[in-house]
């Protein structure tokens, strides 16, 4: 597997080393980086031709790099949110949200939902901000441990958290305990995860053409993050 980098931040280079770790990734190009260092497995790129996936932590417009995966057929992964593509346009995979916000809930939620039947998962993460003294109580694995939370605007909640980690958590109600699973870490590094393990699973043709979000494959994305050994605590409480 050939990968296409496209780094303007930490996340992108993290999420290329990640990659790079992987038997199954035969070589990273990074694009128009001249003063990448070359090696067998790693250097500047300046086509896409060759390559089977691209990513990019970049914030849009992205429609450069689209228009370039598109042309030579492979999927392009995005970190951001948006896309300047309009749905069903393309004709490969667009995949955007390939970030904290978005796809660890839902990879997450099919990981503690698998094989159980679970009618009701509540999903919730830290973000940046001074912790509330009210709201929906949260449960996150140590060094975060228990926050209050909010209602996101893109469903889920939501718990301010001042330190310097960052934590999703992923629990569900079984009538005579709660069961839940979760991660933490610093923002980076999980961001870095999200995005690696979208570019894997879209090198295993998991989403289908045109605009789509990066948490509509979950499981895909899930069993690349056990891939890239991210470690996923579990936990009980008996009511």
């Amino acid at each position: 597997m050939k990968i296409l980098l496209d780094n303007t931040t930490e996340v992108g280079l993290r999420a290329g080393h990640m990659l790079m770790g992987q038997d199954e990734v035969d070589y990273v190009g990074v694009w128009r980086s001249e003063g990448a260092r070359r090696s067998a497995r790693s250097g500047p790129a300046t086509d896409f031709d060759g390559f089977d996936v691209a990513l990019t932590d970049r914030p849009a417009p992205h429609g450069d790099l689209v228009a370039r995966a598109s042309v030579t057929g492979i999927p392009i992964v995005l970190w951001d949110e948006a896309a300047d593509v309009p749905p069903g346009s393309a004709p490969v995979p667009i995949i955007r949200g390939a970030n904290l916000a978005r796809t660890f809930g839902a990879a997450l939620a099919a990981h503690l939902s698998s094989g159980n039947g679970t009618a009701h998962v509540v999903v919730a993460r830290t973000a940046p901000g001074d912790p509330l003294t009210t709201g929906t109580a949260v449960s996150f694995p140590a060094p975060v441990g228990p926050l209050y939370a909010d209602v996101s605007v893109h469903g889920g909640l939501v718990a301010p958290f001042s330190g310097p980690w960052a934590a999703v958590s992923v629990s569900t109600d079984r009538g005579d305990h709660e069961r839940a699973v979760g991660v933490v870490d610093h923002p980076e590094r999980l961001e870095a995860f999200a995005l690696a393990a979208t570019v894997l699973a879209a090198a295993r043709d998991a989403f289908e053409p045109g605009l789509c979000e990066a948490s509509s494959q979950p499981e895909a994305v899930m069993e690349a993050l056990k891939q890239l050994e991210l470690d996923v605590a579990v936990w009980r409480s008996h009511q």
